[in-house]
């Protein structure tokens, strides 16, 4: 029978911050409660929710691709600006270059 890793951690979108977090929740219950009772009113809240979610992941999605942006320079490796487009699409990326190594470890500190 083949072993699994129970200790797998989800890597999040690079962009991902509380605010899309609280927004996935609040759109979470809101179509919890419209399962249990299907009354316009839940129907509504459920479309707000799901609004609000995406506007807030847009609004993330473009404060980190400027962030990223601006730091960016002649020196900066065309590797390093491609895996992060690929990590904003959600692909996964292996990056083993030093100054891509650099880059990541920033953009987990902020």
């Amino acid at each position: 029978m083949p072993s699994s890793n129970k200790n797998v951690h989800r890597k999040y979108a690079p962009y991902w911050n509380n605010e899309c977090r609280d927004a996935k929740k609040a759109k979470k219950l809101a179509e919890k409660n419209l399962r249990k009772s299907k009354v316009v009113a839940n129907q509504l809240a459920l479309k707000k929710c799901k609004s609000k979610f995406k506007a807030s992941l847009l609004k993330a999605k473009e404060l980190y691709w400027s962030k990223f942006c601006s730091n960016l320079n002649h020196q900066t490796k065309i590797k390093v600006v491609w895996d992060t487009i690929s990590k904003m699409k959600g692909k996964i990326v292996n990056t083993k270059t030093s100054l891509g190594m650099k880059m990541v470890q920033y953009w987990m500190m902020i």
